[in-house]
């Protein structure tokens, strides 16, 4: 049996769509469980078929997660780019089967940025009742290929797999390889620290040596200074290549705290440039560096414009995940960065002081008209029908905005897990159950939905 005999057995309830869901698992840089929810969120309900693209290794961490996510892993053959092309045939050809035989519906094609993709997106939505989305974390997208698809839907992360990744920086066996890169550039008391080492010294003195091996993280030459600074880092807060921040966390944090109490008192993303320049707050020639991840945060397509003052509201915890979620898609990969995993550890430790300086926001804590009484301790049952509604008149008047609303509230409460699983869970619904059913089943007398996906609308009822 072929990829796609198998569809012709999986007919769709008569005017129903369909949603399709292909990753180049070798170029995208969202978590799968990210990619999943996101998707769902946007299409009202499950994918009829989920597939990842990679030259796989049984037993990899990778593997796992997209099997756990509900993906159907394709094994690409040896050689370039050969994951691009099967994932783009296979995707083409499953659209054009399903066409053929009267089922329309919408195809996920999920990667970062790869511009070979171009050709794919315009074949599909070209083809009659079929829409192509491009589903990606990138925070600049290209226009060309944003031109080419129907719709790009950019992906929010799940709160917990933000820190389930940060957990996995910190981890100390990639530490102990970037150290070994570095030892044959120590001085020759390096044969002396590791003749140490073997003979069990005690442990301060091991974190001495760490200390002279990643010179990142000594701050050896500050620690008996009267104003202590904040470690030189390369790449994250040097002045040369990479994202080039103010040395203090703290002088980063002022910059925030500025550009959320200012914004509204700019018109163009240039004069908000000048006026930080003129503030003091950040030196003159890290302005433009430090609002470029300021800007992604805040802004959905990252233009200047289009920030609302909800986004400016975002619970800050919440900010700093989708900064370090960009500044991992622009730098994490960068070639001329060596030890890419302490590179990460140090770029968390810089933006962890960062959270320690940002001026809380006492209306972040609740959704307004909300009561934080209506999230129960543990697991127990909320009502989760005024909490939806206050969502809807607060405008998330459509199925992907109401996804985003629920997972920043979920991060602003401080909620275990975030996502639809387990706003289910706290719900007492079912684990999988989709918003839109949700919604159809407990609603109907206060919520009409109008739509056939993968984009449903919402209003309340008078």
């Amino acid at each position: 049996m072929g990829l796609f005999d198998r569809f012709r057995k999986e007919t769709p309830p008569e005017n129903k769509q369909i949603a399709l869901v292909y990753v180049d698992a070798e170029n995208a840089h969202a978590q799968p469980d990210s990619i999943r929810e996101s998707i769902e969120n946007h299409f009202g309900g499950d994918a009829t078929q989920m597939y990842s693209y990679s030259k796989w290794s049984a037993k990899s961490v990778e593997s796992k997660k997209y099997r756990n996510a509900g993906f159907r892993l394709v094994q690409a053959d040896s050689g370039d780019n050969n994951a691009d092309i099967m994932m783009s045939l296979d995707a083409y050809e499953a659209v054009r089967d399903f066409s053929e035989r009267g089922i329309t519906g919408v195809a996920y094609i999920s990667f970062h940025g790869d511009k070979g993709f171009t050709h794919l997106l315009e074949k599909i939505k070209a083809i009659p009742g079929w829409s192509s989305v491009w589903v990606t974390s990138n925070k600049a997208p290209t226009k060309m290929i944003v031109n080419s698809a129907s719709e790009v839907l950019k992906i929010v992360p799940p709160l917990s797999a933000t820190r389930k990744g940060q957990s996995k920086v910190k981890a100390s066996k990639p530490t102990k390889q970037v150290e070994k890169k570095k030892e044959p550039k120590q001085n020759q008391k390096s044969d002396k620290e590791k003749h140490s080492q073997s003979t069990k010294k005690p442990a301060s003195h091991s974190k001495t040596q760490h200390s002279k091996k990643v010179p990142a993280l000594s701050g050896s030459k500050n620690a008996g200074s009267k104003t202590a600074r904040y470690p030189s880092v390369p790449y994250l807060n040097t002045a040369n290549k990479g994202l080039r921040l103010p040395r203090e966390p703290e002088d980063f944090a002022k910059s925030v705290n500025w550009f959320v109490t200012n914004y509204n008192g700019f018109s163009s993303y240039k004069q908000c440039v000048e006026s930080l320049k003129e503030s003091g707050v950040v030196s003159k020639s890290r302005t433009s560096m430090v609002l470029k991840p300021i800007l992604r945060a805040f802004s959905t397509d990252g233009e200047f414009n289009s920030i609302s003052q909800q986004a400016l509201d975002m619970d800050s915890n919440l900010m700093i995940q989708r900064m370090l979620e960009d500044i991992s898609s622009r730098t994490g990969q960068a070639e001329y960065i060596e030890g890419k995993e302490l590179y990460k550890e140090n770029v968390d430790r810089y933006f962890q002081k960062v959270a320690q300086f940002l001026v809380p926001n006492e209306s972040q804590k609740v959704v307004s008209n909300v009561s934080p009484n209506a999230v129960k301790i543990g697991h127990q049952e909320w009502d989760f029908k005024p909490f939806i509604l206050q969502l809807i008149r607060d405008g998330a008047t459509d199925s992907q905005k109401l996804g985003m609303a629920i997972i920043e509230y979920q991060s602003a409460n401080n909620w275990a897990e975030t996502g639809k699983e387990a706003f289910n869970l706290k719900s007492g619904l079912k684990k999988t159950q989709s918003y839109i059913n949700t919604i159809r089943d407990s609603m109907k007398d206060s919520v009409e939905v109008e739509g056939t996906g993968p984009k449903f609308n919402f209003s309340i009822r008078d």
